[in-house]
């Protein structure tokens, strides 16, 4: 294929743009926002993007690309040349989508699947190898390796490209036999696993899987359907059978049920009568019962009125004496009594008078004058400790004959002669007073006046004596003890007036005195206890008696008010009994009733039920009928052998598929050994000639790895350094990802390796010839941009060499670029440059 024009009615900021293209190299020169990268994607989207997409892929793909100036419609036209034929692919996304693909005789396709269909045998390579090798995006060198990862398959088309070289195949594709291969055992095991042979994820019947379900899991759903459906007729065959069974049994026992009731018609009438007279006799009977027990029970309480009024005589009797005897005891015990509390308040007047002796005998010291006892003795010895103050020691001691008088303290004055050498040692609280014919010396001690202190002491003193002569006591003690004494005999007093008033109650002594003197002097023969004990039986007694003679009496009157007399009654159950006779006789000249059945009324409730079960019977027998009717109605056209057999040959088709799936597994392990052994012979032409773009982008500095796979991973230097894609420069990524586009882009176009003999020279007339054989475009947009000036010198060279024999469409910004792509060119080889804006 070769690109011929590009027109763009409206795509992003471009509106009615136009490219021309030849073939071998085209240049496409243009500043930023010139459009240059708008054309690249307008060609990209025109070949390999459907018109019509769903909304979330359009709005990713295609939304930006809307005109910048307001529009909802995106349009780009392609003309190319395929084998020396002219082609012309439009397409327009947005408010009204469609697709045109013009064949060279002027037809027209319009459906995308056609259209694509097409396109397919057209163009140089797939999709994915298209994106990833022949449509170079600005700056994208550097992501080679991403995006060929990302794209698998173009690395599977130049893989089956080598391998159909070797293997001589006749344009079979290898990686496309393995595409099938997979492609039919995922159809037959999408979902499905072999292993457990289970569906994924254990997904059942009742959840099954609804996408990419594999010919061994649909069978497997269809076995499981073709269970329930075979489970669920024998159900329903079931059902049906044991319906015809109830039926059947409900017709049976109707048949039974008619004869029954047939043979029971003749004794039906007689039972019925016979109802009637059971329940008159019953009624009779009942009757003559209750009159003969009233009889009996008349008789019974004339009886009792007799007995109960006899021996009602002899108890109101004893009644009458014993409440003498209890009021005898009574009069004795409340004397008793009597005497007890006189006797009590006797002793209690007794000690009283005692306790009023006591007291008028006893002598009294009053509370006031114990109070000024007590002031007084207080005064006195808050004064005694005054003038003991202060404690002193003397010593005199005599050097010649002397008299003397000493007081001390407040004592009385002591007389004594002392001799020459002679000592007197003197103790004192605080005042000595020594007095000679010749001097007086006092000794005091403290600051206060002491003779002012044993003046108030002698008048306290003084004080206190007079009032215990006043109490005709000799000390305060005596009077306060004979103070206690004399309010404790108050106290026995004022308690025994107390209890004394309380025993009399109110009552005058000399009244209780002269009760106590009128008192029966005897005591009862029995206790008054037991008296009203017997009594109170008696009365109860009695009280009984009375009520059985009331109730006897009332019951005789109720009889004689209801029947004249007995004669009368008696008479009237003479007349029942001959009624009772009667119906006997009516009852004996009945038909017998069949066995089990008691009485009339069993009977014909058991005749009734029988013809209740008929009515029931007969509804259901209709019932079972209709749902009869319905079950063959719901019955399935298939019987439940039939739906045996299907199941049968589902399973067998099951496993069937499951032989064929574990076959194909064989030929995909046998393929892929077979395959592994080729690929290392296969990759030696792809190496070779990724090696030699190396080597002249490089300026031979370069060379591919030996030990390189299908998709180069290192760089070997002169110096024989592997380098790692990793761990190289940014510009020499660059060189290594061109290399490796061109390598993979030229065998493509090429058809692919012509021998796997040694390298050859990149100039080499035989390999550019090889160049030749196929027909395809590459299209690179600003490969120089990021590379140094002699790197970018060497791929001008490589670039125009390789548009001797392919077209090559090179975008840029740079008019250098640009320049120096074109003067690499040989002369008299196709190239053109075009300037944009």
């Amino acid at each position: 294929m070769i690109l011929r024009r590009l027109r763009v009615p409206s795509f992003a900021g471009l509106a009615g743009a136009e490219l021309e293209l030849s073939a071998g190299l085209n240049v496409i020169v243009g500043p930023n926002e010139a459009g240059k990268s708008t054309l690249f994607q307008a060609l990209v989207h025109t070949l390999l993007t459907p018109a019509k997409l769903a909304k979330p892929r359009f709005q990713r793909t295609m939304q930006p690309f809307l005109p910048v100036g307001g529009g909802d419609t995106i349009e780009a036209e392609l003309h190319f040349d395929h084998r020396g034929r002219g082609y012309r692919l439009r397409k327009r996304w947005g408010a009204s989508p469609e697709a045109e693909l013009e064949l060279p005789d002027g037809a027209r396709l319009t459906a995308e699947e056609a259209i694509q269909a097409s396109l397919h045998d057209l163009l140089p390579a797939d999709e994915a190898t298209l994106r990833t090798v022949f449509l170079t995006y600005q700056s994208g060198l550097a992501a080679t390796l991403e995006e060929l990862s990302a794209h698998p398959e173009a690395l599977q088309s130049l893989s089956d490209l080598l391998r159909r070289s070797l293997l001589e195949s006749d344009q079979v594709s290898i990686g496309r036999f393995q595409d099938l291969l997979d492609q039919r055992i995922r159809a037959l095991l999408d979902h499905w696993d072999l292993e457990r042979e289970r569906p994924e994820g254990g997904r059942n019947w009742d959840n099954p899987w609804k996408k990419n379900v594999g010919s061994a899991l649909q069978r497997f759903y269809e076995v499981l359907a073709l269970e329930a459906r075979h489970l669920q007729t024998l159900e329903l065959e079931e059902s049906y059978e044991q319906r015809l069974r109830l039926l059947e049994s409900c017709q049976e026992r109707l048949e039974e049920l008619q004869g029954l009731l047939a043979a029971q018609a003749p004794v039906v009438e007689d039972a019925q009568r016979r109802g009637v007279l059971e329940s008159r006799r019953e009624t009779a009977a009942i009757r003559l019962e209750s009159l003969e027990k009233t009889y009996a029970e008349w008789s019974d309480s004339l009886l009792t009125r007799q007995r109960c009024a006899e021996e009602r005589v002899g108890l109101a009797a004893e009644c009458e004496g014993l409440e003498a005897e209890h009021l005898e005891a009574d009069r004795y015990a409340r004397g008793r009594a009597a005497r007890e509390r006189f006797a009590r308040a006797r002793e209690l007047k007794e000690r009283w008078d005692a306790a009023r002796s006591a007291l008028q005998d006893g002598v009294a010291v009053p509370a006031p004058m114990i109070e000024g006892l007590r002031n007084a003795a207080a005064e006195l010895q808050r004064l005694e400790g005054a003038l003991s103050g202060g404690a002193m020691r003397l010593r005199l001691e005599a050097r010649a004959r002397l008299d003397l008088s000493v007081t001390r303290d407040i004592e009385e004055p002591e007389t004594r002669g002392l001799d020459a050498g002679d000592g007197w040692e003197l103790e004192a609280r605080g005042r000595v007073r020594f007095e000679h014919r010749d001097w007086t010396l006092e000794v005091t001690s403290g600051e206060g006046d002491f003779g002012e202190l044993a003046r108030l002491h002698g008048e306290a003193r003084t004080r206190l004596r007079s009032l215990l002569q006043a109490a005709g006591v000799t000390s305060l003690e005596e009077a306060e003890q004979i103070h206690r004494r004399y309010e404790r005999l108050v106290l026995e007093a004022e308690a025994a007036r107390r209890s004394f008033e309380e025993a009399l109650a109110g009552q005058p002594w000399e009244r209780l005195e002269a009760e106590a003197q009128q008192l029966p002097p005897d005591a009862p023969h029995r206790r008054i206890e037991e008296v009203v004990s017997e009594l109170a039986k008696a009365r109860t007694r009695l009280g009984r008696l009375d009520d059985r003679l009331g109730e006897a009496e009332g019951r005789i009157a109720v009889l004689e008010s209801s029947h004249e007399s007995r004669e009368a009654l008696l008479h009237t159950i003479g007349e029942h009994r001959a009624r009772l006779q009667e119906l006997d006789a009516q009852l004996s000249g009945l038909s017998q009733l069949p066995e089990g059945c008691g009485d009339a009324q069993m009977f014909l409730s058991r005749h009734r039920q029988l013809q209740q079960e008929q009515g029931s019977l007969r509804e259901r027998r209709a019932g079972l009928d209709q749902a009869l009717q319905e079950a063959v109605l719901h019955m399935p056209e298939e019987t439940a052998e039939e739906l045996a057999s299907r199941l049968e040959e589902a399973r067998r088709l099951f496993q069937q598929g499951l032989r064929e799936a574990r076959a194909l597994l064989r030929v995909r392990e046998t393929a892929d050994a077979l395959l592994e052994s080729l690929d290392d012979s296969t990759l030696d032409g792809f190496r070779r000639r990724f090696g030699e773009y190396v080597q002249a982008l490089s300026g031979a500095r370069y060379r591919g790895s030996r030990a390189d796979t299908l998709l180069p991973e290192a760089l070997e230097r002169d110096d024989d350094t592997v380098l790692r894609y990793e761990l190289l420069s940014a510009g020499t990524r660059d060189l290594f990802s061109l290399a490796l586009r061109l390598a993979m882009a030229e065998l493509m176009l090429a058809g692919g390796p012509k021998d796997p003999g040694p390298a050859q020279a990149l100039g080499d007339e035989a390999r550019r010839e090889e160049l030749t054989a196929g027909e395809g475009f590459l299209v690179m947009d600003d490969p120089l941009v990021d590379m140094d000036p002699k790197r970018r010198q060497l791929a001008a060279v490589v670039l125009a060499r390789f548009a001797e024999g392919q077209q090559l469409v090179v975008f840029t910004c740079h008019p250098t670029h640009a320049e120096l792509l074109t003067a690499c060119v040989k002369p008299g080889s196709a190239a053109q440059s075009v300037l944009l804006g």
